[in-house]
C-alpha cells in the first residue's frame, strides 16, 4: 500500500519538459517511468532476494525497461533535432510521436502481467487502479501519423502510387 501511495503522488514537474516539442509525449514517458517504476518496485518488494527465480517477472521486466529506454531516446533524439534544426516540424518528431503511442500502450500487458504475479488479492483491485491512473490509453488518431510517414518515404524514395 505504502508503494502505491507514494508512486501516485509522484507529481511531473512543468521545469522537467521542453516547452513546445512533443509536450504530451515527454509527459507519457514520464507516466510510463512511474508505471514501471511501481511495477518493478513492488516486484523486489514481495521476493526481495529471491527475484531471480522468478524468470517470468524478469523476462517482463526487461521488456518493459527496453521500451521505456526506447520511448525516452527517441523523444530526446526528436527533441535534439529540432532544436539543433530550428524546426517544430520534422519527421523526428513525427516518428517519436508513432513511437511513444504505440508502445506506451504495450507497456500495460507486461506491467498488468508482473503485478498479478505480485500483489496480494486484496491489493490488486487498487493496483490495477494505479496502474491505470498510470497508463492512460492514448488518444492520438495513430493512422494519420502512419499516413504521413509512408507518405514521407515514399517521396523521399521516389516511390509514385498509382
Amino acid at each position: 500500500q505504502e508503494v502505491f501511495t507514494r508512486i501516485q503522488n509522484e507529481h511531473f514537474h512543468s521545469d522537467d519538459i521542453v516547452r513546445g516539442i512533443l509536450e504530451e509525449e515527454q509527459q507519457m514517458v514520464f507516466r510510463a517511468r512511474m508505471a514501471v517504476t511501481f511495477v518493478l518496485q513492488t516486484a523486489v518488494m514481495k521476493h526481495m532476494n529471491a527475484i531471480d527465480k522468478h524468470q517470468q517477472i524478469l523476462a517482463d521486466a526487461a521488456d518493459l525497461l527496453m521500451r521505456l529506454y526506447a520511448m525516452d531516446s527517441s523523444v530526446l533524439r526528436a527533441i535534439k533535432y529540432s532544436k539543433s534544426h530550428q524546426t517544430n516540424d520534422s519527421m523526428h518528431q513525427i516518428l517519436a510521436q508513432y513511437y511513444v503511442h504505440t508502445t506506451f500502450e504495450q507497456l500495460l500487458p507486461f506491467c498488468a502481467n508482473i503485478l498479478r504475479e505480485v500483489t496480494e488479492t486484496n491489493e490488486m483491485a487498487t493496483a490495477y487502479q494505479s496502474l491505470y491512473k498510470m497508463l492512460p490509453m492514448s488518444t492520438l488518431p495513430l493512422q494519420n501519423l502512419r499516413d504521413m510517414i509512408s507518405k514521407y518515404f515514399f517521396e523521399k524514395l521516389s516511390y509514385h502510387l498509382a
